[in-house]
């Protein structure tokens, strides 16, 4: 994969660059600090075009002092403007006097698809008043799988025997964590569906009782920068559970939304599902609230408003 970086570095810049003499873009939006917000500072000094970064988390979580972590900071400040999905993706560039200040702009969610999925088709799969346990994600290391399934391991056996865990997406850990599942003797009571396609995803919220999302931070520092499964359920008014890490406490308010526990605390996990799976009004009031917020804050036609302000600012300081 090394082998490879210097030729798709020399492929995108020479794209770009002839993209530009192209169209002749009013304004450049790169997504993830390196390489692409690297490269748009060289469009940007040799076609004096505006240029803006946005960055979603891996990007700041990962390499974060050395060579790259400079590199990174450089090309923040050589931008016109830059934007992060919150606050502590922002805040894990350090502050650098150089650094300009960041423009906190989420990712959004399309509120009235993950609305408006369809509840009863995949619901005929289960038992009837079997509980749905629902997992949607990368099967990698910062989403946390293998803590899921060892706190759903701990749930007692009578919960437990009504309660399916079902868990979407694929990713290099799908081996390991279905054998997790049969080592820890539940295998029976999960479905591992791989990846499924995207148009499909509102039915499957629509058809959980909750929602897990148990992030922790990889070995080598990444972490979810946003989580934008949780925003897909709560459109879909899904109650959910997530981790304290990255920017998820700034999506999920503890007790308000959703709750939060500790990551790698398979205890404290297993108390969660089993109180909120134990108490439907519970669960209700969390996900209304929810709901309220992604429609406030997080509808697609909040964020779109919001990067075309800051567009129109960019261009204008560049051509008053």
């Amino acid at each position: 994969l090394w082998v490879q970086v210097p030729f798709f570095l020399i492929s995108m810049t020479y794209s770009l660059l002839g993209l530009i003499r192209k169209e002749r873009p009013d304004i450049i939006h790169a997504h993830w600090v390196l390489p692409q917000g690297l490269i748009v500072v060289l469009a940007k000094f040799f076609f004096k075009v505006p240029v803006l970064t946005t960055a979603h988390g891996a990007d700041a979580f990962v390499f974060r002092g050395g060579l790259i972590g400079w590199l990174k900071r450089f090309a923040l400040a050589r931008n016109n403007a830059w934007t992060s999905n919150t606050r502590a993706t922002a805040d894990a560039f350090g502050h650098a006097a150089s650094l300009p200040t960041p423009h906190i702009i989420p990712m959004g969610v399309d509120v009235d698809r993950f609305s408006s999925g369809e509840r009863t088709t995949l619901r005929r799969q289960l038992p009837e008043n079997e509980f749905l346990v629902l997992f949607i994600g990368r099967l990698v290391e910062k989403k946390g799988g293998h803590d899921l399934l060892h706190a759903f391991s701990l749930l007692s056996p009578s919960l437990r025997t009504r309660t399916t865990l079902w868990v979407v997406g694929d990713g290099e850990n799908y081996s390991r964590l279905h054998k997790q599942a049969e080592d820890l003797g539940i295998i029976y009571k999960v479905h591992f569906w791989g990846e499924i396609s995207n148009h499909l995803l509102p039915d499957f919220y629509a058809a959980a009782d909750l929602f897990v999302a148990p992030s922790i931070e990889a070995a080598w520092g990444d972490t979810e920068g946003q989580g934008v499964v949780l925003l897909e359920a709560f459109a879909a008014r899904l109650c959910v559970i997530a981790t304290r890490v990255g920017g998820i406490g700034e999506v999920v308010a503890n007790g308000s939304t959703g709750v939060l526990i500790e990551p790698h605390n398979f205890l404290e996990l297993a108390a969660a599902m089993e109180s909120l799976l134990g108490n439907q009004r519970l669960r209700a009031r969390l996900a209304e609230n929810a709901f309220a917020k992604v429609k406030k804050h997080y509808s697609w036609q909040k964020i779109a408003r919001d990067f075309e302000d800051l567009y129109r600012k960019i261009t204008q300081l560049n051509h008053p």
